[in-house]
């Protein structure tokens, strides 16, 4: 009789240990070993429908894939029993009853107290190809639709604005020195919105990525790094170098990992800025970190699909990460993408689009009001 629950445990623990197993298979010089890979957890079928997520709120992806796993095989155990007459098949179907029932209980007593945003926030979406050669004239093009996109940006008072993973929006003004473009960008704009941008930058440990958080009110530009790196798209692990070493050489290996971010930011509970990085979605814990240390009004999530040219079946992916993750953190989630389409993902599971407020060449400025669901 209570084979389902406990198979259904068996199931959640064994998802985290592949998790686990995966960080450790593409461990380099930019990786963690942490169960952060959540790519094809059962949870997340139960978080594609609008209902499902609610019950996301009690144990998020885990939670989920607890109740399909023990639900489904609950279910085989009453077909199994159906000549032993009614009294099993009573029993059974009143614990899967009673296990959903909980569940809910559970998220309602868990559900976050915020509703949405508090105050309007735009992302701007782009699509730019990838520069791998870092051709000047398509830097310069990228420059003049960046540029143009903030204005358009800050022209509808937001209170936010959400530039695309590695945009560089800021180095722009002022090629080597980010504070030098803050300042050329706060002596043009007159704009009060806190603007979120990312960019690559060189450190003596190595290349990051690293996110500013420019506040013109406070007058204030905080930082912070990504910590959760791609495998063989922002660095090359061990395996995989040893492995092209032996094809190609390791002169030319060393040659790609040079062009690859090395080195990962060690967050702790309370240091970062409410900032989840591309690719860091897939961690089921990441967003729930990130408001550990109280509550933020949202959480920005930079994103770049360029490689992927928003791929139909990566986007509902992420989609559906996003809204389990903003169910379990209990907060927004405003996503900004290259190659790939910026959506607010609300608290109560909800998926927002926006509005679109105009566009140019290869840019477009979407809106997210306070209170809009849908």
């Amino acid at each position: 009789m209570w084979f389902p629950y406990v198979a259904a445990i068996a199931i959640m623990v064994s998802e985290i240990i592949s998790a686990l197993l995966f960080s450790v298979g593409t461990y380099g010089p930019g990786g963690i070993i942490a169960p952060a890979f959540s790519v094809g957890m059962i949870g997340y079928l139960l978080g594609v429908p609008e209902w499902g997520r609610y019950f996301a709120a009690f144990g998020g992806v885990y939670g989920l894939g607890f109740l399909i796993s023990a639900s489904a095989l609950a279910l085989w155990q009453i077909y199994e029993r159906i000549d032993e007459g009614v009294r099993p098949r009573a029993v059974a179907s009143a614990l899967v009853l009673g296990v959903w029932g909980l569940w809910g209980i559970g998220a309602y007593l868990n559900a976050p107290a915020s509703a949405g945003l508090i105050e309007p926030v735009v992302s701007i979406n782009t699509t730019f190809v990838a520069n791998p050669t870092n051709d000047p004239v398509a830097d310069a093009w990228r420059t003049e639709q960046l540029l143009a996109a903030v204005t358009a940006a800050e022209a509808v008072n937001p209170s936010a604005i959400i530039l695309p993973e590695d945009a560089g929006f800021f180095s722009r003004y002022s090629p080597g020195s980010i504070d030098a473009g803050v300042a050329e960008h706060r002596f043009f704009s007159t704009s009060t919105a806190v603007i979120v941008d990312t960019i690559r930058v060189d450190t003596p440990d190595g290349p990051r990525l690293r996110a500013h958080w420019y506040d013109p009110v406070a007058d204030t530009l905080a930082t912070t790094d990504k910590y959760y790196l791609v495998p063989q798209g922002e660095f090359m692990p061990y395996f995989y170098g040893a492995f092209a070493t032996l094809m190609i050489g390791r002169d030319k290996v060393a040659d790609i990992a040079d062009q690859l971010l090395t080195r990962p930011h060690t967050r702790s509970e309370g240091d970062s800025l409410p900032i989840m990085f591309c690719f860091e979605n897939m961690d089921p814990a990441a967003a729930a970190r990130l408001v550990a240390a109280g509550p933020v009004p949202f959480i920005a999530h930079p994103i770049s699909h360029s490689w992927f040219n928003d791929h139909r079946v990566l986007q509902g992916q992420v989609d559906v990460m996003l809204a389990i993750a903003a169910r379990t953190a209990g907060v927004p989630i405003v996503s900004a993408g290259n190659m790939a389409t910026g959506k607010l993902y609300l608290p109560s599971g909800d998926i927002v689009t926006g509005n679109k407020i105009t566009s140019g060449e290869a840019w477009e400025v979407i809106g997210f009001n306070p209170a809009v669901t849908d």
